[in-house]
Formats: structure tokens, sequence, C-alpha cells
């Protein structure tokens, strides 16, 4: 089994405190296999990581937490900015013109720009929009208060999606705080809805 966080930030976005470099360093020292940097509405960390991820014997899959009119939204696998403030629906599609996937961040949290229960169900009922929003965070390790996970974990034992745990890490010792297990060495074998 192989180990991935997949919701990391760094200078990049507002927020962030540890380069891209700081952060590929605190992943190998917690012995993950794969991150995702995923700056705030922002994409060039990741690819700064991109370039960078070799030299820690780690794979780096970018990617970019996007802020849309319902909710933040972690955008996987895309190699181009979308647009902050666009609909829920609007944002997956476009995520999935890149051939990118999407993840719920820290769903239901309060005192965060989170997805809520009816944008999620929209969204997984929508036909195209469901072939791309594949996962929902049920940990979130940078949660002040993280029993709000049990509410995330509630709603996605009741939904056709895919758990994920991940550290939301904004400085290098909270890195694979949260992380999730997959098959395989590479992102390439992270399950798909079709699995």
């Amino acid at each position: 089994m192989s180990k991935a966080d997949l919701h990391i930030h760094t200078t990049y976005s507002w927020d962030g405190m540890m380069t891209p470099a700081a952060a590929l360093n605190a992943a190998h020292m917690a012995g993950l296999d794969v991150i995702a940097i995923t700056d705030h509405d922002e994409i060039g960390g990741a690819f700064e990581a991109l370039d960078l991820a070799g030299k820690y014997g780690l794979e780096e899959i970018p990617g970019i937490e996007i802020t849309t009119a319902e909710g933040h939204l972690l955008a996987l696998f895309v190699h181009q900015v979308i647009p902050p403030q666009l609909p829920l629906i609007e944002t997956l599609l476009r995520i999935g013109a890149q051939g990118g996937l999407a993840i719920a961040p820290h769903p239901l949290a309060p005192m965060t720009h989170s997805l809520r229960r009816r944008p999620i169900c929209t969204a997984l009922s929508h036909p195209e929009a469901r072939k791309v929003f594949v996962g929902m965070e049920v940990f979130n390790g940078g949660l002040p208060y993280r029993r709000n996970n049990l509410g995330a974990k509630a709603l996605a034992d009741s939904l056709p999606i895919a758990q994920v745990g991940c550290s939301d890490a904004h400085i290098f010792w909270s890195v694979g705080i949260g992380a999730t297990e997959f098959p395989g060495p590479t992102a390439g074998r992270f399950p798909s809805r079709s699995d």
C-alpha cells in the first residue's frame, strides 16, 4: 500500500507558510508516496513541486483548491487555473475538460468556505459532473475542530463517493497528518468510479 496527501498548501497560497521544496521534504520525511499541492486559486506551486518531486522520491499531482460559488473544491490532475467564484457544476465541468478529478475538502465545516450537503448532492446527480466529482475528505487534519470530520464521514457514507483523508497542511510539520492509503506505487492506481 502507498500513501497520498492530496491537500497541501505552499507560499503560493495567501495562507501557506512553506515553499514547495519544503512541502516535498516534509512529505518525504512523513513517508508519503504521492502528494498534491493545492494552493488557493493558484497552480504555480504545483508546477514548481512537479519539477522538484523526483529529487524527493515522490510523485506530485498538480492541483488547485478552487473557490467555487458554493464552497471550496480540490481539482487534481489539472494544468490550467480555473477561475474562482464559478458555480460548482461549471467548475466541475471545467476540471473534467482538463482530464482532472475533484474532491470536496473539509465538507460541511463551519468557519471555512466549505461545500454543504445540497450542492454536493446536486453535483453527484448531474450526469457529467459526477464523472469528475469522485471524492470527499472524511478526515481533514487542518480543521480547528476535528469533530467536524464526523459529519463529513456520515455524509460520505450515504453517497456514492470515495472517502479520503488529507492534512490540509499550511506548514511543514502538518504534512501527512491526514493521508489516504491506496494500492500500487503511483497515482495511476487510484480507484475510479468505474472500479
